[in-house]
């Protein structure tokens, strides 16, 4: 049988449950942080115990993009692995 793309581009079920907790993470934690009024973005700590693969971290890209974030990845090696949300209509800092 021969594989196409869109065959390679679905998330596996194990992929699929390790987005799930990162939406959930990245969520509580828009909520939790988000205050326009005071500053524009919000930086979220990428969890050390996940791994998310190429695969997931474009898919988190993917759907928050569309639902109307900004976001730029940081990696630093004192402070971990960041992601940098905000408004589209915002600039990141």
């Amino acid at each position: 049988m021969v594989v196409k793309p869109s065959d390679l581009e679905k998330l596996t079920e194990e992929e699929q449950k390790i987005l799930t907790e990162a939406e959930n993470e990245i969520d509580e934690n828009l909520q939790r942080n988000y205050k326009p009024l005071l500053r524009d973005d919000v930086c979220i700590n990428l969890p050390r115990n996940i791994y998310f693969g190429d695969r997931v971290f474009n898919e988190i890209i993917r759907i928050y993009q569309k639902a109307g974030w900004k976001i730029k990845y940081e990696s630093d090696q004192r402070d971990g692995n960041y992601m940098r949300f905000a408004p589209q209509n915002k600039e990141l800092k």
